[in-house]
């Protein structure tokens, strides 16, 4: 009986332990332990957010890059091709002092440039058709063609005509043709620029001139043209915008100085010396 006795409190005693090992978790260990998950969320959760927030920085950039690289490979293109003769005027406006242009600067100090180019559209039926063309910078206009304020565009303006026959838009015909040039008809070439010059290098004074009018340089062309344009993200504009509408022009700045992208190409003529359309 002694026997049967201590085998069954042995087994009762074993059974207790086995028990009291299966109990579960004190309120201490899960707080711990959620306090130690809360911890992984929240780093995962950071690292996640970067991780979204530079993927978006990056194909801003990227977006922005390319859309600069194309703007300013139109522009060596199309002005590369520019003819000057002792009728026909190369002309460019620019700020007086050489350096980035002011954020939304008057339109009457701001950049300009107009040119001729032997271009013909596929329509075309005049042999001696050229294009006529200006860029400028302007304001941005939302959906219902409103102003919207401190933000700008590289706007361009063109008529293809006869060279001889139009008297509004011939530039044989008129010597100030490019005052023509300005009306509602504004093809927007880039939106959220922050700064747009050109810089014609003078072959008689060999320096740099902000307003360059072949007329005056011997109806040539300049040996070369330095183009400078800056660019804004869309969000990056907007916030410069805001900050310009309450007048903290400082703070806007900042933000143009550290996110505007820079590019800068420079522009030779082929047809610089010895070209003229009206040479039969």
């Amino acid at each position: 009986m002694y026997s049967i006795w201590r085998s069954s409190t042995l087994v009762t005693e074993m059974t207790g332990r086995c028990t009291g090992q299966k109990n579960g978790f004190t309120l201490i260990e899960i707080l711990s332990a959620v306090a130690i998950l809360m911890i992984i969320v929240l780093v995962m959760g950071r690292i996640f957010g970067d991780s979204a927030r530079m993927w978006q920085i990056g194909t801003k950039n990227v977006q922005s890059d390319t859309e600069g690289r194309i703007v300013m490979d139109m522009l060596e293109r199309q002005i590369s091709q520019s003819i000057a003769d002792e009728v026909l005027t190369f002309r460019t406006f620019g700020l007086p002092e050489y350096g980035v242009a002011v954020y939304g600067v008057a339109p009457e100090m701001g950049v300009e440039i107009f040119f001729v180019a032997p271009e013909r559209t596929p329509s075309a039926s005049m042999r001696r058709s050229a294009q006529l063309a200006g860029y400028y910078m302007d304001e941005m206009l939302d959906e219902n063609g409103n102003v919207i304020p401190n933000r700008y565009r590289l706007v361009r303006v063109r008529r293809t005509a006869s060279s001889y026959t139009n008297p509004n838009n011939s530039a044989y015909l008129r010597s100030d043709w490019w005052m023509q040039m300005f009306g509602p008809e504004r093809e927007t070439i880039v939106e959220n620029v922050a700064a747009f010059e050109v810089w014609a290098y003078s072959e008689d004074r060999n320096d740099y001139v902000a307003d360059y009018s072949s007329a005056d340089e011997g109806n040539k062309l300049p040996l070369w043209l330095d183009i400078y344009l800056e660019l804004l993200g869309e969000d990056d504009a907007v916030r410069v915008a805001e900050l310009m509408n309450r007048n903290q022009d400082e703070a806007a700045m900042r933000i143009i100085n550290e996110n505007s992208r820079r590019y800068v190409t420079r522009v030779f003529f082929p047809m610089r010396e010895g070209y003229g359309p009206r040479a039969q």
